[in-house]
Order: structure tokens, then C-alpha cells, then sequence
């Protein structure tokens, strides 16, 4: 025998240690710890528990220290970075966010979540995201991979509190207070509703799903210098006004709807709304593929019977537009 006396590293106080694991498995529900992982307080307990790992190894661990350990749920062999593993992490990211738009330099006790869903990303980009992976994180949130700039989900989750805590409707305004208060996120409101048409199918329909509808006033067009797509657009405009109010677009055939304004010294004439849903309705083949897809972004009901949103045949070649 050498008579070597192996040294082990310090850990710092067991007391250090226990609290830091005891904050991190009620933070984060486990103690699947990073080896680099430091706490808000600057403790390294990554490093603190790796050392206690080998103390265990080597039998050199107190056996209150083992129990105590032991009921924190600690793991006795180095963790390894698994997909479901990463998978839990994202679903506490999730039930804590409400959604999987992660920054890339985002972490959750240590673990690079953020990298990890960019990671995923460019995989199902590539094909080379397994399907079963494909649907794991789909069950957590149906948006991960979404066409649309990661930061206008998290707008859309600001608007989505906001709107549940006042009791706002699209066809008033926000009042000053809220204005003031919340001016970023009523300034983005207002924007996706001026660029509603433009925006993606999934994201038209999150924000109707909201009471968000586009502005009435932003529907039209490029629509001065020909009445038939004015006539069109201004219908439309209608239409976008009775969604925002009723909250559907099962707009019955004698319904008229208050025209605005425009400076006139006497109210004009209500707009015959219904009237001109059952024209779009009974001549569906003279509907543009633009018209068919504006009417579909404010859920036309074409079938008033039954209630069904499924869209008509497309027009055929050489068709002609929409009737006013």
C-alpha cells in the first residue's frame, strides 16, 4: 500500500448545501442539475452536488446527509440530456409562459431551453425531427415551430392578459388610463388589426379567437380607383364591424348594419349587410380568390343552415368579380 489519502473537494457548509438544493427542487420541481449551474445567490450547487455524488461513491457521505438528500429526490448518477427529459423542462416552461417562444439564451434551472427548442426547430426544418418528437412538443404548444417571428407570440400572450383583465371590446375604444398604462401592447393590438389581411391564416385566427378583429377602416384596399372592389371592401368593412360585436359572422339575410358617418348632416341609410352576405353567398363562383380568402379570414358563414365555414369551389377561369 501507497498510503495515498485521497482528498476530496469542498463543498462548501452542508448547510449551504442542503438549502441550495432544497430552493432549487421547490423552484424547479427535481434536482436534475447542470454540472455548471449556479444559483441566484452565487452557490455553485452543479459543482456541490457532483462532489457529494463522489462522496456517496466513495462512502465518505454522512448517512443523515444521504437521507436528506435522498428525500429532495437526488439523483445518484450524472443526469444525461435526454429529448424527454428536455421535453418536461419544456412543458414547465410552458405551464409557466403559456407558450414555447423561448429567447435562445433562455435557461430553466440551468438547462438551455432556448437553444434546445432552436435546435428542434432547425431539425423539423431539415426533416431530421423525428415525428413522435414532432407531435411531443406539438402537445405542449401547436405554435412552437409557427411561421411567424418568435416575439409576436409573446405580444400576442400581453394582449391576451390584457384583454382578460378589462373588460375591452373591439368596437371601443381603450380608455386613457389603460392607454397609458398598457400603450405597447394597445399600440400592437392596434397594429395586427391594420394588417390583419396580411398577417398569417393561424394568426388571424388566434386574434379572432381574442375578439380581435381587423380594423373596419383597414380593409380597404387599394380600392380607389375601382367602385366594384370598393363595394366589396366596404362590405366587408361591415362585416368586420358585426364579427367584432356578435362575435361571429352568421349574418342573418335581413340584418342592416349603421353606416358611419362621413360628415353628414343626416344619419344615412343603414347598410344592408345581410343582403350582401347572401349575394357572396348565392354566387360564391364570381368571388376572387383575394375576396374568398378576405370573407374566410372573418369566418363567412357560407352555409347559414348548418352553420359550416367550409369554403366553396374555387371561380373558374374567366369568371367575374364579386358583386357589389
Amino acid at each position: 500500500m501507497l498510503g495515498l489519502e485521497l482528498t476530496l473537494p469542498a463543498i462548501g457548509s452542508w448547510e449551504q448545501a442542503h438549502a441550495a438544493a432544497t430552493a432549487y427542487r421547490t423552484a424547479f420541481g427535481h434536482l436534475d442539475v447542470p454540472a455548471h449551474y449556479t444559483g441566484p445567490d452565487g452557490f455553485a450547487l452543479g459543482e456541490c452536488l457532483a462532489n457529494l455524488r463522489l462522496r456517496h461513491l466513495l462512502d465518505r457521505l454522512p448517512e443523515e446527509q444521504q437521507q436528506a438528500l435522498d428525500a429532495l429526490g437526488m439523483l445518484w448518477t450524472v443526469p444525461v440530456q435526454t429529448f424527454e427529459g428536455m421535453l418536461e423542462h419544456a412543458r414547465r416552461r410552458a405551464a409557466g409562459h403559456g407558450h414555447l417562444s423561448a429567447p435562445v439564451k433562455e435557461t430553466i434551472g440551468g438547462h438551455r431551453i432556448g437553444a434546445w427548442l432552436a435546435a428542434q426547430r432547425r431539425h423539423a426544418t431539415t426533416g431530421r425531427l423525428p415525428e413522435a418528437h414532432h407531435r411531443a412538443i406539438d402537445a405542449i404548444d401547436p405554435y412552437w415551430n409557427a411561421p411567424w417571428p418568435r416575439n409576436w407570440r409573446r405580444s400576442y400572450l400581453r394582449a391576451q392578459n390584457l384583454i382578460r383583465l378589462i373588460p375591452w371590446r373591439p368596437d371601443t375604444p381603450f380608455d386613457t388610463e389603460t392607454a397609458d398604462e398598457h400603450r405597447s401592447t394597445v399600440d400592437w393590438i392596434q397594429r395586427q388589426r391594420r394588417a390583419f389581411f396580411s398577417l398569417d391564416e393561424q394568426q388571424q385566427n388566434l386574434l379572432l379567437r381574442l375578439g380581435i378583429p381587423p380594423l373596419p377602416d383597414g380593409v380597404f384596399r387599394d380600392s380607389a380607383h375601382d367602385p366594384e372592389r370598393h363595394a366589396f371592401y366596404e362590405g366587408l368593412g361591415y362585416l368586420a364591424v358585426f364579427l367584432a360585436r356578435e362575435g361571429h359572422a352568421n349574418v342573418p339575410r335581413h340584418h342592416r348594419e349603421p353606416r358611419r358617418p362621413a360628415g353628414a348632416a343626416t344619419q344615412p341609410a343603414p347598410y344592408a349587410l345581410g343582403e350582401w352576405i347572401h349575394r357572396c353567398r348565392k354566387h360564391p363562383e364570381q368571388l376572387t380568390e383575394e375576396q374568398r380568402q378576405a370573407l374566410q379570414a372573418l369566418r363567412m358563414v357560407w352555409d347559414p343552415a348548418l352553420g359550416r365555414r367550409k369554403r366553396p369551389r374555387p371561380p373558374q377561369p374567366g369568371t367575374p368579380g364579386c358583386p357589389g
